[in-house]
């Protein structure tokens, strides 16, 4: 038994899990640990060297979990150079009943959008024509019957546009006069019912003969035709042939590649936590018990997500390599692990052999080589059921317990309890303080009342009840938020490196959601009298409308109005209020990037300059070639440091007047900081330079 101690600060070991990530796709191809981006480019491109004059249905298939998202994000630049993107995820609107209806309209906003303002309108009206049809294969429960076809708007629509095949030729003399066709995404097509898969499908087959509309359809090609097939209406198989005139299959992620992204996981978990690790068991463990578990780095990423959470409680109090092999049992193999719990006396007590309990442990066991190893490797006391199983002393017992092994019964509870618990009490402190949110002062002393460690969670679970929320809340609620975020201590990440600024940001998009949009610049005008200067950046951030987000929470000039009103307000500052403001490096870099040729007398501030350098510090991890051991690097963005500055010299001559200065010169960020003046850079640098310029 090894342990494994590392006297890092906890702030090292919460960094080590930023790499972490869930269950969510890759946004580009800077992510790609698969080397699939260049074939994504090469796909993406393909696709526009066929004629799209009648339509195009573009399949990208592969199974569950095998990164059919994550091949389309990276298809995504090419795709943009080419064609508009119109994105429409049917899991997100699971329902047959609206399936349809939730399609058009989002289609419809999506047009507007884009500016096509024509041809949204006409869509609009095709699908409310196309809502009310009841003679289409798969139309299940869409036939609303025709006698209230014909006194619906649609019926209206009909007689003015010259019936359905009138409206469909108007819509197609528009979407031909397009200068670039549409590119309609539809994720997750696989994660629907059968009927609903079907819904899709019929949507498809009547609306993607239309010029210039390119469906992009992501889906495990199995799953669809069985789907496609089930009550023996059609051959599913041969109906998606028709469907699809392009299709690329995700490629296959090999064992090794599999077991190394794993191990690589794992590790930025592990490595810098002080546990208890017994390697001379790891090995077992991971090939009979985790490994088989593993198929796809969708498995590896949830399996990785769920330890991290599992130590984020648990830390050192029970053996690593127990809770390694039981969360892969809890997340792949519920039954087995509901089975184990319900075994608890027999895996952890010794001389309870019974033929009752004879017949229990086999009937878990049966034949799963898995069962076998966990009785082998976590339960050993549970061999003396089975034939041939060794019997271990009293003092090997002894040993298992001191080593806080899950075979001793306090250790096993205190797992199964936390699994229990960890976060529902959150949970339920959470919807406590829902209740307070429409009151200032109350909401304030309700946090109060949270340990520091909770707060994180506490917050993430609020963003859960945002139905509930009103403008009052965000009132009440969000200039407190940017000042409590500087209390939430750091922690290991999980959630694919969301920060606690990110939750709160989440937390607050919603806020600013439920303000109805005829009082919402009220409402924000009256925030940013109240929150600090990044806070307000924030919010700015968060109402400016991009057109890869879904919602636009304010117009242009509504928004360049609170960015004039920062930009002064930033410049006004003293510089002790400055010093204290929790994104300053962030601040003093927007407007700099706002206003490039501002004068910003601050900077010259020893003060400012020195939080603005602790700001620019960050590290990287690192291993060495044929070890799982990870060392840090640390590094500073030296080249948003020099945009801020203007210019190198600059910063030269700020860190010498730093240099000079008994109350800054030995201060552990002032070697990194020499370091970048006497030119050395890290490996990174170059690339990062670059996106700055």
């Amino acid at each position: 038994m090894e342990q494994r101690e590392n006297n890092n600060s906890m702030k090292s070991a919460e960094n080590a899990a930023l790499k972490l990530s869930i269950d969510n796709p890759i946004k580009s191809a800077e992510n790609d640990a698969l080397n699939r981006h260049k074939s994504a480019k090469q796909f993406a491109s393909s696709i526009f060297d066929i004629d799209a004059s009648e339509g195009l249905v573009v399949g990208v298939l592969g199974e569950w979990g095998s990164g059919k998202t994550s091949y389309i994000n990276m298809m995504r630049e090419e795709i943009l150079k080419h064609a508009e993107i119109i994105e429409f995820n049917p899991w997100m609107f699971s329902s047959v009943d609206n399936l349809v209806e939730s399609f058009f309209s989002e289609l419809t906003i999506q047009l507007r959008i884009l500016n096509h303002h024509k041809i949204s309108r006409k869509f609009k009206k095709y699908g409310g024509l196309f809502d009310k049809l009841d003679a289409i294969p798969f139309i299940g429960n869409l036939g609303k019957g025709i006698s209230f076809f014909l006194n619906s708007v649609a019926f209206i629509w009909s007689v003015k546009e010259g019936g359905l095949s009138g409206l469909r030729n108007k819509l197609t003399q528009e979407l031909k006069k397009l200068d670039k066709p549409i590119v309609v995404i539809l994720d997750d097509v696989d994660r629907l019912s059968s009927q609903e898969i079907k819904e899709i499908f019929k949507l498809v087959r009547l609306t993607a003969s239309f010029p210039n509309m390119i469906y992009l359809m992501a889906f495990d090609k199995l799953r669809v035709e069985q789907a496609l097939s089930e009550q023996g209406q059609i051959d599913g198989k041969a109906y998606l042939e028709k469907i699809l005139q392009l299709s690329f299959d995700i490629p296959k992620v090999s064992r090794n590649q599999i077991q190394e992204k794993l191990i690589s996981a794992l590790d930025n978990v592990l490595s810098a936590l002080p546990i208890q690790f017994d390697e001379k068991r790891w090995g077992n463990i991971l090939y009979e018990i985790i490994l088989p578990n593993i198929n796809n780095m969708r498995d590896v990423n949830r399996y990785a997500l769920a330890v991290s959470i599992a130590f984020k409680e648990i830390k050192n109090k029970i053996e690593a390599v127990d809770i390694l092999a039981l969360e892969a049992i809890r997340l792949f193999r519920p039954d087995k692990f509901h089975q184990i719990y319900e075994l608890r006396d027999l895996l952890t007590t010794v001389d309870l052999q019974t033929d009752t309990n004879t017949l229990r442990i086999k009937e878990f066991v049966e034949d799963d080589k898995q069962c076998n190893a966990i009785i082998k490797n976590i339960f050993p006391m549970s061999e003396q059921y089975l034939q041939g199983g060794a019997r271990y002393s009293p003092e090997f017992y002894s040993k298992c317990k001191k080593e806080k092994r899950l075979v001793d019964s306090i250790f096993f509870d205190f797992y199964f309890e936390m699994q229990e618990s960890i976060n529902l009490s959150n949970y339920n402190q959470a919807q406590r303080i829902l209740l307070t949110m429409a009151d200032e002062i109350r909401f304030k002393n309700s946090l109060a009342e949270v340990p520091k460690e909770n707060l994180e969670d506490i917050i993430n679970n609020l963003i859960s009840f945002e139905d509930e929320f009103t403008e009052q809340h965000a009132l009440a609620t969000i200039p407190y938020l940017y000042e409590i975020i500087k209390k939430i201590p750091d922690r290991p990440r999980t959630f694919m490196g969301i920060s606690s600024k990110d939750i709160v940001r989440q937390l607050v998009f919603r806020l600013i959601r439920s303000i109805p949009e005829h009082n919402r610049l009220n409402i924000i005008k009256e925030l940013m009298k109240k929150t600090n200067l990044s806070g307000r950046l924030e919010i700015i951030n968060i109402v400016s409308y991009r057109e890869t987000s879904a919602y636009k929470l304010l117009d242009e000039n509504k928004v360049n109005i609170l960015k004039e009103e920062l930009y002064r307000d930033i410049q006004r500052a003293s510089e002790n209020e400055l010093v204290n403001e929790l994104e300053l490096l962030l601040l003093l870099s927007w407007l700099r990037s706002k206003i490039p040729d501002i004068e910003l007398p601050i900077l010259k501030s020893k003060n400012i300059f020195f939080k603005l350098l602790n700001f620019a510090k960050s590290e990287s991890l690192g291993r060495i070639a044929g070890s799982y051991y990870t060392y840090r690097k640390e590094y500073l963005f030296w080249e948003q440091l020099i945009q801020l500055y203007k210019s190198e010299n600059n910063l030269h001559e700020m860190i010498d007047l730093l240099n000079s200065d008994d109350t800054f010169k030995n201060e552990p960020i002032m070697k990194l900081a020499n370091k970048y003046r006497n030119g050395w850079r890290d490996d990174d640098y170059a690339y990062r330079a670059s996106r700055y310029k």
